[in-house]
């Protein structure tokens, strides 16, 4: 009886060493094969973690930060940053959608009044003057992720705001000049946000974008535009490079997700939080990016993801790691390239994820969702910039020759630069003589032109990507 409880012990002795042992194997197999690809992308130049990647100081002179604070007011090192209030007006925006559309005398002189506050013409002084500057680096601890807090997106949102309601009241008073300047102010703050180099970043930075384009949509339909004034816009505006910011952002993002892979291999408690519905409700405004990009889906059952975040699994989290790595080398080529020529690219990388097994790197599911829509958000910034463009070329042309160009043909002869693409087709966008003025128009994300079909009907509702991106002017 003793000897065949020694040869049990010996057995079940020899399946853990062999278990540990091929443990072992895996777990060294796979943390080499990670340090590979980490060495690699450190030999590229690029961060692998969120605080190689962060915005380096610059010189208060330089930087922009310093006067924004003076109207947002933000404290980043209280516990709750976003606590605060900054100086900026309330707008009512019901006041500004009246404003927009046919303004009343009454309409006109509430804008007036708080446009003229002096507290107001302080704060949007401050707002061009940092504008300016050619860096903005805010005091944000990126090195304490998931703690990190970004509460000066929120501000640039609504400061973004003050500013386009500034370019309409300039274009209403005939201004267009001076509207097409606030404009560019806008445009600068965005480019501040965007250069961050975050995703959620390139998010605010894109809807601000969004707000400012907005504006001169409605006042350069029936205005004229000087030759001079349609160069210089038109000179800015080409500057712009939503490529570059958002690979970068792309970039930064894998940093963030090594970062959740190492906090993960560290802690379980951790671990097991990703997989919480409320996961995002501890990670400040990522948490609203994670929420739109994918959501926190709880696909995996308790029991699962307790072995799956325990010391057990390692060798498999770091199969998750690994796959992250490669998922997101694809992603940040594809962020290089227009939208039309990689929507396929991203569809297929979701169809794979898709067709995986629930317990298949669940991690990776969760902190890199395809990101084709951020990539076509983007492309919608791109073309609004581009139409823009386009239609200062436009103004310009009639302003010097009387009426619009029969075609782009005719705009391009006059030019000594060249007209930007539809990023949803690689092609001109689309231009079609109206009466006395024209419609012009992007393929948008859907990459199928809809006939000139705007993004919202006619009572203003959103028809989502089932639309072209359109710019009329009726003259």
């Amino acid at each position: 009886m003793r000897s065949c409880w020694v040869k049990a012990i010996t057995v079940v002795l020899l399946a853990v060493l062999l278990l540990a042992g091929v443990w072992l194997y895996f777990d060294i197999k796979y943390q080499r094969m990670i340090d590979v690809e980490l060495a690699r992308i450190r030999a590229e130049g690029w961060p692998t973690t969120l605080a190689e990647g962060a915005p380096k100081p610059v010189s208060d002179e330089q930087n922009a930060a310093v006067l924004y604070q003076q109207v947002f007011q933000i404290d980043f090192d209280a516990p709750d940053p976003w606590a605060g209030s900054d100086l900026l007006p309330d707008i009512d925006y019901d006041l500004m959608k009246a404003f927009r559309e046919q303004p009343t005398s009454e309409i006109k002189k509430q804008v007036r009044t708080l446009l003229t506050n002096p507290e107001t013409a302080k704060l949007l002084n401050i707002l061009r003057q940092a504008s300016e500057r050619p860096h903005s680096v805010f005091p944000v601890q990126w090195e304490q992720w998931p703690g990190t807090f970004v509460p000066h997106y929120g501000k640039f949102r609504k400061a973004c705001y003050l500013i386009s309601l500034r370019a309409l009241a300039s274009a209403r008073a005939g201004r267009i000049g001076e509207a097409l300047d606030w404009c560019r102010v806008g445009l600068r703050m965005s480019e501040h946000v965007a250069a961050e180099n975050t995703l959620i970043g390139q998010l605010v930075s894109i809807a601000m974008n969004s707000i400012i384009v907005a504006e001169p949509r409605r006042f350069l339909n029936t205005a004229a535009v000087s030759p001079q004034d349609a160069r210089r816009m038109e000179v800015y505006l080409r500057q712009i490079d939503l490529y570059a910011h958002f690979t970068k952002a792309m970039i930064m993002e894998r940093a963030l997700g090594l970062a959740e892979f190492r906090v993960h291999h560290d802690n379980p408690t951790t671990c097991y939080n990703i997989f919480c519905p409320d996961y995002r409700n501890t990670i400040g405004d990522f948490g609203e990016l994670f929420e739109m990009l994918s959501g926190c889906p709880d696909f995996l059952s308790e029991f699962t993801v307790k072995i799956y975040c325990s010391p057990f699994a390692w060798p498999l989290q770091k199969v998750d790691q690994l796959y992250y790595l490669t998922m997101m080398r694809e992603q940040i080529e594809f962020s290089k390239q227009p939208y039309h020529l990689v929507k396929t690219r991203y569809d297929a990388q979701q169809q794979a994820l898709e067709e995986m097994a629930s317990y298949q790197v669940p991690a990776t599911r969760i902190l890199t969702p395809v990101y084709g829509r951020a990539a076509a958000k983007r492309g919608y910034s791109i073309a609004g910039i581009g139409l823009f463009r386009v239609v200062l070329a436009l103004k310009a042309y009639k302003y010097e020759r009387g009426a619009y160009p029969d075609s782009l043909e005719k705009l391009k002869e006059t030019l000594d630069w060249q007209l930007p693409d539809d990023p949803f087709t690689g092609n001109d966008f689309v231009y079609r003589r109206q009466a006395e003025g024209f419609k012009l128009y992007s393929w948008g994300p859907d990459l199928e032109d809809d006939g000139g079909m705007p993004e919202q009907d006619e009572r203003g509702k959103w028809r989502g990507l089932e639309s072209d991106i359109v710019w009329e002017c009726s003259r």
